[in-house]
């Protein structure tokens, strides 16, 4: 799972940019992301007979470190309801057990119910180079029935700046299974050049809406235990300051 994941987030700026967002009913992890999205990298520079230039090799990226420093919200009460994993060189994987939405009959008959989640966390970048997010993917369950919805955003900036906002999932009842998804961010967020480290801004807002809140029940889940599971990956890229 973890080498899935690294794989599918690892440079995807370059097959992203322009790409319509995809919300699917696939089994909720990576591993349901299109082929080309998988191991993808940019093509290596060719040679004189059109293939891989002999005895070159792509220079190894630098590696980001990072840090939870901060969460706050009714989806991560407290700090230690925000779980972090990260890989080299720039993978971030977030995981809320306190972030699942209910409403209806099983929630004191509420028909709208929300949740939302805002972590810092601190990025460190290698002297001489500055952080930037290329993608962003979020996965989880739903049960919803006829007339329910279900909806869940992730907003992303650097602390201080102009948040950008990614749906992550729009789903209506009747809708029983998982969903995953991967996205380029809405604006291109990176960090100033010359700091050793610049928090980046990480929020999930989820949203059930019920038809008869007398009646009916729905739930969505982020369902994320294990290290290297994840309800939110962030892929980034150190890039020289020029």
């Amino acid at each position: 799972m973890a080498r899935t994941v690294r794989r599918a987030l690892a440079g995807t700026a370059l097959l992203l940019a322009g790409s319509p967002p995809v919300v699917t009913g696939s089994p909720p992890a990576l591993a349901g992301a299109p082929p080309a999205l998988a191991g993808s990298r940019p093509a290596a520079a060719a040679g004189p007979g059109g293939g891989a230039a002999a005895g070159v090799r792509p220079a190894a990226a630098p590696a980001l470190g990072f840090r939870l420093a901060a969460a706050a919200g009714t989806g991560c009460p407290r700090r230690s309801a925000v779980r972090l994993t990260s890989y080299a060189p720039g993978t971030l994987l977030l995981r809320l057990p306190a972030a699942a939405v209910r409403a209806g009959a099983r929630s004191g008959g509420t028909a709208t119910a929300r949740r939302d989640c805002r972590a810092q966390v601190a990025v460190t970048v290698p002297a001489g180079y500055r952080w930037r997010l290329d993608s962003i993917a979020a996965k989880g369950r739903a049960w919803l029935p006829a007339g329910a919805t279900a909806r869940a955003f992730v907003f992303t900036t650097e602390v201080g700046d102009v948040e950008g906002t990614v749906q992550v999932a729009d789903l209506s009842g009747p809708y029983r299974r998982a969903w995953v998804g991967l996205f380029p961010p809405e604006k291109s967020d990176s960090s100033q050049c010359g700091a050793a480290a610049e928090n980046l801004l990480v929020g999930l807002s989820t949203d059930v809406t019920v038809a008869d809140p007398r009646r009916d029940d729905a739930l969505l889940t982020l369902p994320a235990s294990a290290a290297d599971d994840f309800a939110v990956a962030l892929g980034l890229t150190a890039h020289p300051c020029a």
